[in-house]
């Protein structure tokens, strides 16, 4: 795969505030959104970009999709460095 990309899945709970933690372990390879069988590691280095989505298919295998209310509250994102 030349351009790969990683999703991490974050749940939490309805109308609460959260501090989401998401090492890069726990970052998964995709393609078009669906999680692959691949043996590759995420490189650091090579990332550049972010994006946040919200999707009614793929990814989590059933987890509950189609239209609903929902919403989405961001105060600020931070990427750190820990190693």
């Amino acid at each position: 795969m030349e351009d790969n990309s990683w999703q991490a899945f974050v749940a939490v709970p309805k109308d609460n505030w959260v501090v989401a933690k998401i090492p890069l372990a726990h970052y998964l390879p995709t393609w078009r959104g669906n999680v692959i069988e691949a043996d590759i590691e995420m490189n650091p280095g090579r990332v550049v970009g972010m994006s946040l989505s919200v999707n009614a298919e793929g990814g989590v295998p059933g987890a509950q999709t189609g239209p609903g209310d929902f919403r989405l509250e961001i105060d600020w994102i931070k990427a750190l460095r820990t190693q």
